[in-house]
């Protein structure tokens, strides 16, 4: 999608939008994204604040980010990876394990929003200023003790890294990296704040870690480097975003995907049916992961028939 102009809506804008808003995320059901091209010939990402009722909780966010523009009018951003998320941490509750969810990569955190009703804490971390806005607000209508947001992101070792930022707001507010060649971001760094990951979790006690999420365009590989002792420790179920970035940066640190998981794992590939959350789980190897753009799901052994009995078989 092309860059927009990102402009303060006028009176009769923010009417509509709010009209439209509403009806779009509960009656209209079909034809949304042409009717709201339609009647926004121009674009619909405004520099706008908002809070809505998602979910049963208040949504922060800003229309001007591509993710929260998605919730506002949708209601939903990536449904199949939240059902993931919810049927994992069903499972782990079911087995007596505290859910300590760790959001890496957490964007404007409608992931971290999401899980809020399913887990016994949620820390996020979003090291973009401008992101973590939107991030923050949600953190201040919850103020709920067990949502932690952290204006860092995680890697190998304390460090402060380039980040390229996104080239725009709108659809590109996601694709900000610590990785130099990612598509669809600025030229010219700015520096943000990395924490080591094993360092975080023991001074914050977050004991266990049993479920990550971790979608940080391309810097995988460290993000994992820096959680290798809870890893092994805490052996958590991981929902990751295996892309070519990911793969590349994989292959020019000498890595391979197997030495920066834990022993025992099963793998299997998310693959949305519809976009209504519905999804497939595929199972593979580190041999036969494909090399398209994906979601992989890393499960320890001891817990993928338990795991797949929560999953339903669509």
């Amino acid at each position: 999608m092309a860059n927009q102009t990102i402009r303060t809506p006028n009176f009769f804008q923010k009417t509509l939008v709010e009209l439209l808003g509403y009806m779009f995320r509960y009656g209209i059901d079909r034809g949304r994204g042409v009717l709201l091209k339609s009647l926004f010939p121009n674009g619909s990402f405004f520099e706008y604040d908002f809070t809505i009722n998602n979910l049963g909780k208040p949504y922060a966010g800003n229309l001007k980010f591509g993710i929260d523009h998605h919730i506002f009018f949708f209601q939903f951003y990536e449904k199949y990876i939240t059902q993931v998320l919810q049927f994992a941490a069903t499972y782990l509750s079911s087995q007596k394990i505290a859910v300590n969810f760790l959001d890496v990569g957490a964007n404007v955190g409608s992931h971290s929003h999401f899980m809020l009703d399913f887990a016994d804490s949620v820390h996020s971390f979003e090291p973009y200023p401008e992101i973590f806005r939107s991030l923050e607000a949600k953190c201040k209508q919850h103020k709920n003790p067990s949502f932690h947001i952290y204006q860092f992101g995680l890697g190998a070792e304390d460090n402060e890294l380039e980040y390229y930022k996104p080239d725009s707001w709108a659809w590109g507010s996601g694709t900000g990296s610590f990785v130099s060649d990612c598509t669809g971001n600025e030229t010219t760094p700015i520096l943000l704040q990395i924490r080591q990951g094993d360092k975080f979790v023991t001074e914050n006690g977050i004991n266990p870690v049993s479920l990550i999420k971790i979608d940080v365009e391309g810097f995988e590989p460290f993000v994992l480097q820096g959680l290798a002792q809870t890893l092994r420790k805490d052996r958590p179920i991981i929902i990751m975003e295996m892309s070519a970035m990911t793969r590349k940066t994989i292959a020019e640190a000498n890595l391979s995907l197997s030495s920066i998981l834990y022993d025992d794992v099963e793998l299997f590939q998310i693959e949305p049916i519809n976009k209504r959350g519905k999804f497939k789980l595929e199972k593979k190897s580190f041999e036969t992961l494909s090399n398209n753009h994906h979601d992989l799901l890393v499960v320890p052994q001891e817990h993928v028939n338990g795991l797949l009995e929560h999953i339903p078989q669509w």
